[in-house]
């Protein structure tokens, strides 16, 4: 009687550890659909802190959003003042974090509104968004009168005229941020209009953009692509083509928002990955955004 006792406790014994495995093998399962960052085989590569971080910021963004991003290692500033100058108290602010600042300032802007960059000690550059009827030689004479730092022209690939690379050589060193429209692609002429112009180009293809047209860009010089994203990321297949172009084209994505912890396998798929930009609007800064952004594969 005692030997059965002992087998039932056995084979009682054997069922709750088979159990117990069965558990602990669902938990697994469980924990592969889920994106932990920095465990696993992603924590190699979770190299975020190295990456280019831009937050466009407003007049209306929270001061608290503004003291995190001030803790983000590699993070700019870009400041949309919504068609107006940027006002002064939003630049004092600025000025103590000690990060790269952009300014996207209007057209029509005055020698009294330059007076109130004078909080920011020089350090910042300049970015004017411009279509073919506004990028006249007088706004080009006044973007030269912003003196020898840093200038971004940002316009749409609608507007690559003649006339407008006249007025950009009349600028003579300047970058490049030229959106695509959704719906449209790039040319073979558009393609060649902006590799014979200097500085660095970055190209702002939207969610949806054809795949078969992204040949066109390999050969490009001193150009980078960014990806809007849509949803969780950018889409996998334009992540793909992109990635077919080559080593040298560098890459990034722009987000409204924030990535959340479980969406940036979507991004660190570009395998040059450079920058993020970050359209902050009225989102909060969370403490897991922070530690995601200077994460070090540890």
């Amino acid at each position: 009687m005692s030997v059965l006792r002992r087998i039932a406790g056995l084979a009682l014994a054997l069922i709750l550890l088979a159990f117990l495995f069965s558990l602990s093998v669902a938990d697994a399962k469980n924990e592969k659909k889920k994106f932990v960052p920095k465990t696993g085989e992603e924590r190699q590569q979770l190299m975020l802190a190295p990456v280019e971080k831009r937050f466009v910021v407003t007049p209306n963004t929270k001061t608290e959003a503004l003291e995190r991003i001030g803790t983000i290692e590699n993070a700019a500033f870009v400041v949309d003042g919504q068609g107006n100058f940027p006002p002064k108290s939003l630049l004092e602010t600025l000025a103590k974090f000690e990060k790269p600042i952009t300014l996207m300032l209007p057209l029509n802007f005055t020698e009294a509104h330059k007076r109130r960059l004078q909080v920011l000690n020089d350090n910042y550059d300049c970015s004017f968004l411009v279509t073919k009827d506004t990028l006249t030689p007088e706004v080009v004479n006044r973007m030269l009168g912003m003196g020898p730092r840093r200038k971004i022209v940002e316009l749409s690939t609608s507007d690559l005229t003649t006339e407008v690379g006249k007025q950009l050589k009349a600028l003579r060193q300047f970058d490049l941020h030229v959106s695509v429209p959704e719906g449209a692609e790039m040319t073979a002429e558009q393609v060649k209009f902006l590799d014979k112009l200097p500085g660095v180009k970055e190209l702002v293809l939207p969610a949806g953009y054809p795949v078969k047209s992204l040949g066109l860009l390999k050969n490009m010089k001193q150009t980078k692509i960014l990806l809007r994203s849509k949803g969780l990321g950018p889409e996998r297949e334009l992540v793909t083509a992109v990635n077919g172009l080559g080593k040298k084209m560098e890459s990034g994505t722009i987000v409204r928002g924030l990535i959340k912890p479980d969406e940036i396998k979507n991004h660190i798929l570009l395998d040059n990955l450079r920058v993020f930009v970050f359209y902050l609007e009225e989102w909060e800064v969370t403490d897991a955004f922070v530690t995601l952004m200077n994460s070090r594969g540890q």
